[in-house]
């Protein structure tokens, strides 16, 4: 975090979904530099984790938001449970 303080922390929020993955970039609580949907076809777990890479690279977050997949209220589909283990 050298150089920024609490108000200019990148984040990067990812919400994985059964067609691929939901994300948005933010600077602070106030602006969104980016967002978007990532759809993926074939091997989806290597795909979406390959995306997410390039986003990580391109942004360098200092901050993953991320569900947890195995909380109340989740209704995230097996392939995605399964692909975390649980806290």
């Amino acid at each position: 975090m050298k150089g920024r303080n609490n108000s200019e922390l990148l984040s990067l929020a990812i919400y994985l979904t059964t067609r691929g993955f939901g994300f948005v970039v933010f600077e602070g609580r106030q602006r969104t530099i980016d967002w978007g949907v990532k759809d993926v076809r074939g091997d989806k777990n290597r795909k979406v984790l390959a995306k997410i890479e390039k986003l990580m690279s391109w942004y360098r977050p200092e901050l993953l938001i991320l569900e947890n997949a195995h909380g109340t209220g989740s209704r995230r589909v097996e392939r995605i449970r399964l692909s975390e283990s649980p806290a």
